[in-house]
């Protein structure tokens, strides 16, 4: 389920930064063409994406009989708990670059549009990480 969300929102990075399928500068770019703008954070949360779908494979699948052959079915929860972790991580990772991209797109929007709830996670983000200039 985690590695599905991270999916999703990479799809919605995709949306934001795809000239293709919006009316925005190509990857949110103030200056399309001289400047990559949300290019690489685009290819960035791909990779993330493509690497959860390995981590999301079943660690118990991999059972290898241990101890003299006395375990004869191991979880392999360990595994599968370090990779459950590092999705994690991962989602995070790209639930950050979309956040990234909507603040970014907002701003060719019209900040002014924004309702007080979100202006107030923009401002906050914008504390962090500067606009694309």
């Amino acid at each position: 389920m985690m590695a599905e969300l991270a999916s999703i929102s990479e799809r919605r990075i995709e949306r934001l930064v795809n000239p293709q399928l919006n009316d925005l500068p190509a990857f949110l770019s103030p200056d399309p063409g001289l400047q990559s703008g949300a290019m690489i954070m685009q290819y960035t949360a791909a990779s993330l994406v493509s690497v959860n779908k390995t981590l999301a494979h079943p660690s118990s699948v991999d059972s290898i009989p241990s101890s003299a052959n006395q375990e004869d079915h191991v979880s392999m929860g360990t595994i599968g708990a370090r990779h459950a972790y590092s999705i994690i991580e991962n989602v995070r990772r790209v639930l950050a670059i979309e956040m990234i991209c909507a603040m970014q797109t907002v701003e060719y929007r019209g900040i002014e549009k924004m309702s007080p709830l979100t202006k107030a996670f923009y401002t906050e983000g914008r504390e962090v990480v500067p606009s694309i200039r």
